[in-house]
């Protein structure tokens, strides 16, 4: 049993105040009130109680106090409080037990207690009290009750079962009067100051270990304080504790102790081979000795230190028998829950403790149908006993091949490239090799190897030439790899074109396509459409891309990637609404596949759609869901969406917040950029970015960003890029006054673009609104008008916003009233969108002309994210971020970023403003 060691008394400020409340109460009050403490083991219950009795200088209080070896023996735990009632007469416990006498002897206890001159009692350690003393208990409360006599409890307990019952009694007694008092781990300020009152010649570091070692528990923290606890070095006390124990009970907590986990009676039982009874025995004296506490009808050792010392007195010869034995059950529970159990890795670990050769189950996790949900803790396990293979064995060559490729299928591209490399030479020649240099191969891309990855290719095509099917993978790989890594488009179109021409032959030529053969004209479709995205050639792109669709259908993650990439073409015909319902499609079915780095990537493809749409709150979230996800898996997502990884929050930062702060991240990103595809989107933001907001101030920044845009455009060899740059230019010049050169990249623009579609006849329209504008000529109200009206129909809610700005500037010296009205409604747009920056221009435009400028309305709903606003909701009604947390399953720190977020938001600068604000918002509604 642990009891406390009389150091000094520190922390649990909260819990003793309440309890130093009560208790001075208790003459005034009418009625019985009583506080519940329960905590493990160690957590100072007995001694917070007797610090509230020094503190309060209460008189001796009347106790109940719990033993093990009496909890069988009627009256044994009130005894005490009996011999204080004057009842040393006490009734044997046969003759007690007759209901009658119980009674009687219960009623006389209670007029004793009136006349008595504390009105304090404590009940300590219920878990053990007999139940007999626990009747006599309710009967004095229910009693006190009825005669409204003050009496004010104190009681400490155990969370074991049959001490739930007995509280919960308790609290349906006394209703509102009982308080529940929980004792967990002591604050860590607190755990330390307790360290240091013990000892303190510890330093910093050591005092730390004491606390981390503890888990926070006064007990524990004595303990190790006085015994400079060292880590790794055993506690000859703590082992002397579990000496007494029966051989039963020791085995017992051996099991426990080495399966390391809580365990359910019956579990125990398997593993050890014993009858429930004995365990029910064995486990009764763990649980009296406070060795073993209960968890949801489990077992569980109360202590890590107490788990160590177990297993440190184990001999090695009975530990590994009782891994085997775990491993073994564990074994066959897996076998009831099916394909791609987690109990597998668990039985793993246990046949490596117990010196068995783990290489076939190992084998048989790795090929799990759901072995993703492993993750990287789980691939790190396989890999573990991988490497501890035999090193040629055919069962140590699959298990290699198998963890290399599920590193790639859940996105640890720098393992699985670096576990297959050295599989290469220990395959047989021919087809075996060529495909796992393909795959190899992919992993080399992912990573940017371009050199390596040209080097495995050429292995393949050499080792398989007679594989006509993975010619065509290989040629269809090496597109991509000069295409986006070499940025050499005409070599990249060349591969595509003999891929898919030797594709289309084989079709001719056979009735249909088995796994192999499908996977490569999926491969051949991919590199068509990527090329045709750099030639700008729409109708290949969306004709390629649905036809991947087709050929992918059944091969899980590549079905998800060709269904993403057929959305993405959408976006050239500026049709963003229904990008964004197909994107979100495939992210949720990625996410319940369990494929993360593919969830990364639709994360940043579906933010960059929102952005379009103006629903800058739900872009900023994903762009953060993308980025933390990355930093899980440790690689950023795949081309050709990757530029819009973390930059794109800056941009809808330029929007929502300042714009100015986030330039300089733009710019900041530009510079370190090192793809130059990327780099021209990232001067294209840049650049629209300055123009937008700072107008002809940003006059030099914009014509620098568009000419290197241009040397970028030469490297990339990229049509589409380099078109959209172009095309954007014609705004960027109108905006900072260079007028000529706008019109001249107009000029140039439509003479080699004479049928745009989709986004780029619409951009077109826009730019040339603009620079009609800029000029002052009689059509730029209509085309203005007319960019308006696409960008409205389209759901472009920013487009819809700066047209509208744009159409208020031309109207302002024609018609006052209806340029007044046109930024009006830009601004209810904007406050709808969360725009602050926009907002901030047109009120500045509306005080020009003399209307009256009204604070942008940012305090709608709108302006928040879905999970802002929950956030928002919990912090109004007085959650802690803590609490915040819990109930939204997220961590504290993006609490605090949501938070954040809503507060610059909705213009407040604090809970209580946010709470004012939110209700006057709710009673307008």
């Amino acid at each position: 049993m642990i009891t406390g060691l009389g150091g000094p008394f520190v922390g649990r400020g909260q819990q003793k105040s309440l309890l130093l409340d009560l208790v001075g109460r208790t003459s005034g009050r009418s009625g019985p009130t009583a506080a519940l403490l329960v905590g493990e083991a160690g957590a100072g219950k007995t001694r917070l109680v007797e610090q509230v009795l020094t503190e309060a200088a209460a008189p001796a209080p009347l106790r109940i106090t719990g033993f093990v070896p009496e909890q069988g023996v009627p009256l044994a735990s009130a005894a005490g409080l009996l011999h204080r009632l004057d009842r040393d007469d006490a009734p044997a416990p046969s003759t007690a037990d007759h209901a009658l006498d119980r009674f009687r002897l219960f009623e006389s206890c209670h007029e004793a207690l009136t006349r008595s001159p504390s009105r304090l009692l404590v009940c300590d350690d219920l878990q053990w009290v007999d139940e007999m003393s626990l009747a006599l208990l309710r009967h004095l409360l229910s009693a006190a009750g009825a005669d409204s006599l003050p009496l004010t409890l104190l009681c400490t307990s155990r969370p074991t079962s049959r001490a739930a019952e007995h509280l919960d009694a308790l609290r349906r007694l006394l209703g509102p009067a009982c308080h529940d008092v929980p004792l967990g781990p002591l604050d860590p300020v607190d755990a330390l100051q307790l360290v240091h009152a013990v000892n303190p010649s510890l330093d910093p570091n050591e005092a730390a270990a004491v606390v981390g070692a503890s888990g926070g528990l006064p007990f524990w923290i004595e303990r190790l304080a006085r015994a400079q606890y060292e880590p790794d070095a055993p506690d000859p006390s703590v082992e002397a504790w579990l000496r007494p124990l029966s051989g039963d009970a020791a085995g017992l907590l051996a099991a426990l102790a080495v399966l390391g986990r809580p365990v359910h009676p019956d579990d125990a039982a398997a593993v050890l081979e014993w009858p429930p009874a004995r365990i029910a025995v064995a486990a009764t004296e763990l649980l009296n000795t406070g060795l073993v506490v209960p968890l949801v009808g489990s077992l569980q050792v109360a202590h890590d230190l107490l788990r160590e010392a177990a297993r440190r007195l184990l001999p090695d010869r009975d530990a590994a028998a009782l891994h085997r034995q775990v491993a073994g059950w564990l074994e066959r529970e897996a076998e009831q829950e099916g394909p791609g159990s987690p109990l597998l890795l668990e039985a793993l670990t246990h046949a490596q403790a117990g010196g068995l050769d783990a290489t076939g189950l190992a084998l048989r996790a790795a090929r799990s149908p759901r072995r993703r949900l492993f993750g990287r803790a789980g691939l790190e396990q396989l890999a573990a006993v991988a490497d501890a293979s035999p090193g040629e064995s055919p069962l140590g060559l699959e298990l290699r091949a198998e963890v290399a490729q599920l590193a790639g299928e859940i996105g640890e591209r720098r393992a699985a490239y670096e576990r297959s490399l050295p599989l290469l030479d220990l395959l047989p020649a021919g087809e075996p090799r060529a495909r796992a240099a393909v795959g190899t191969a992919r992993y080399a891309l992912g990573l940017n190897l371009s050199v390596d990855a040209a080097r495995l290719l050429d292995r393949a095509r050499s080792e398989a030439p007679e594989l006509a099917w993975l010619q065509v993978e290989v040629d269809s790989l090496d597109a991509g790899r000069c295409a986006w890594l070499e940025h050499d488009t005409r070599t990249a179109r060349a591969f595509m074109n003999r891929a898919m021409t030797a594709a289309r032959e084989l079709l001719r030529k056979q009735s249909g396509l088995d796994d192999a053969s499908r996977g490569a004209y999926a491969e051949a479709l991919r590199a068509q459409r990527e090329i045709s995205l750099m030639d700008d050639d729409l109708v290949t792109l969306a004709a390629a891309s649905d036809e991947r669709v087709e050929v992918t259908r059944g091969q899980g993650e590549e079905h998800l990637i060709a269904q993403a990439e057929a959305a993405l073409p959408l976006w050239y015909l500026d049709r963003w609404a229904e990008a964004a319902v197909r994107l979100q499609s495939v992210l949720d079915a990625s996410k319940a596949q369990v494929y993360p780095a593919l969830t990364a990537e639709l994360c940043h493809a579906l933010a960059y759609t929102c952005y379009q749409l103006g629903e800058l709150g739900r872009s900023h979230d994903l762009v953060v869901e993308a980025t933390l996800l990355e930093e899980r898996i440790g690689a950023p997502a795949r081309r050709p969406v990757s530029w819009v990884r973390g930059s794109l929050s800056h941009l809808v930062r330029a929007s929502t917040h300042d714009w100015a702060e986030a330039l300089a991240a733009l710019r900041s990103e530009t510079d370190a950029e090192t793809d130059p595809h990327a780099r021209i989107r990232l001067r294209m933001w840049t650049a629209t970015c300055a123009a937008r907001f700072d107008g002809h101030g940003a006059a030099q920044e914009v014509l620098a960003q568009v000419a290197r845009g241009d040397d970028d455009g030469a490297v990339a060899q990229c049509a589409r890029c380099t078109s959209e740059l172009r095309l954007q230019s014609v705004e960027l010049y109108a905006r900072v006054g260079e007028l000529s050169r706008a019109a001249d990249a107009l000029a140039q623009w439509d003479a080699e673009h004479p049928a745009p579609l989709g986004r780029a006849a619409a951009q077109r329209r826009q730019a040339e609104a603009v620079l009609a504008g800029c000029y002052g000529r009689d059509d730029a109200v209509p085309l203005l008008e007319q960019a308006r009206a696409h960008a409205h129909a389209a759901q472009l809610r920013l487009d819809e916003i700066r047209c509208a700005m744009d159409l208020g500037t031309v109207l302002a010296p024609l018609d006052r009233e209806r340029a007044t009205s046109t930024w009006a409604q830009a601004l209810d747009l904007a406050d709808q969108v969360g725009a602050q920056s926009e907002a901030g221009q047109l009120q500045r435009c509306l005080r020009g002309l003399g209307a009256r400028g009204r604070r942008a309305a940012t305090g709608s709903h709108g302006a928040l994210s879905v999970r802002e606003h929950e956030v928002a909701q919990l912090a109004a009604a007085g959650a802690r971020n803590t609490d915040i947390a819990s109930a939204l399953f997220l961590s504290p720190k993006t609490v605090e970023r949501h938070l954040t977020n809503a507060f610059t938001k909705l213009g407040v600068r604090n809970r209580a403003e946010l709470a004012t604000h939110l209700a006057r918002q709710a009673s307008s509604q």
